[in-house]
């Protein structure tokens, strides 16, 4: 019986099938439904980045040639501009040694000079030193025949009817010539010419200053420049009052009406007024 006992085999528990119900296998296809609509919304792999391409030799070519071109403009660039520097320098230089009489009589020989000053007058770089240059010669210019003095009251008379681009200290600058050789020119046209410019000048000058008044800094500033520039204006209409010729553009109302704005420009009633009233108001205090 123990024998028996020991050899006694143990057998496992037969277990039934699950039983699959309807509702488990709706769950089972919701799931597999999804995994294959989760995989057809997942895009594919992006292709890896293609290789960098290497310039053909005929747009490496092309390069090089732009590159070149570009070199070149950049250099006469510098050049020109080193030019200009040294052009400015001479200019300058010779404003300072036209006096001198030696240098005078050797400046008088070359008589393409003043035409071609005249042309570089005509570049905003050399507007200045070259109206400086013709302003320093102007004077001497009755003295030496060679020298052209309608050029040089061209030039003078250009410089004061540009509106434009021509800055005040240029302006100033030809106002002087002019008022040197005004006098001197062998064409009254020419003369009648500077009267009309110089009397518009003022005109436009008296207007800005005394009519179109501001009280910012650099309005100061120009009434100042404009101030001087019409104080040497007025002094050429005096020099020219006696001139017959001249007489319908000194007459004119317009200048005249100006030249009364101009003298209660430089006295005005009101500011004067205004001026002592301050002035008592800081002494009470």
């Amino acid at each position: 019986d123990n024998e028996g006992e020991e050899q006694e085999v143990t057998e496992e528990p037969v277990v039934a099938p699950t039983a699959v119900t309807r509702r488990k296998k709706k769950k089972q296809a919701s799931k597999t439904e999804e995994v294959v609509n989760e995989s057809w919304i997942k895009p594919p792999p992006l292709p890896p980045p293609a290789l960098p391409s290497l310039p053909s030799a005929e747009k490496t070519r092309k390069m090089a040639e732009k590159n070149k071109l570009q070199t070149k403009k950049q250099e006469k660039e510098n050049e020109l501009k080193q030019e200009m520097k040294l052009k400015y320098a001479c200019l300058s230089f010779l404003s300072y040694v036209v006096p001198v009489p030696m240098c005078l009589q050797e400046l008088s020989r070359h008589g393409k000079l003043v035409p071609i000053v005249h042309e570089l007058s005509k570049t905003d770089d050399l507007r200045l030193p070259s109206l400086q240059f013709l302003q320093t010669l102007a004077p001497l210019a009755t003295t030496c025949p060679i020298l052209d003095i309608d050029v040089l009251g061209t030039v003078f008379i250009d410089t004061l009817m540009d509106q434009n681009t021509t800055a005040m200290d240029s302006k100033q600058m030809a106002s002087q010539g002019l008022a040197v050789t005004i006098l001197d020119f062998t064409s009254k046209e020419l003369q009648e010419k500077a009267m009309v410019a110089i009397s518009t000048l003022i005109q436009s000058n008296v207007k800005k200053c005394a009519v179109q008044r501001s009280m910012s800094s650099s309005d100061q500033k120009n009434r100042t420049l404009l101030a001087k520039l019409t104080f040497t204006l007025t002094m050429i209409v005096r020099q020219v009052v006696g001139a017959t010729h001249l007489r319908s553009i000194l007459e004119s109302k317009d200048l005249l009406v100006s030249l009364v704005h101009l003298v209660e420009w430089r006295y005005d009633v009101r500011t004067a007024e205004q001026q002592q009233q301050q002035q008592q108001r800081k002494n009470q205090l």
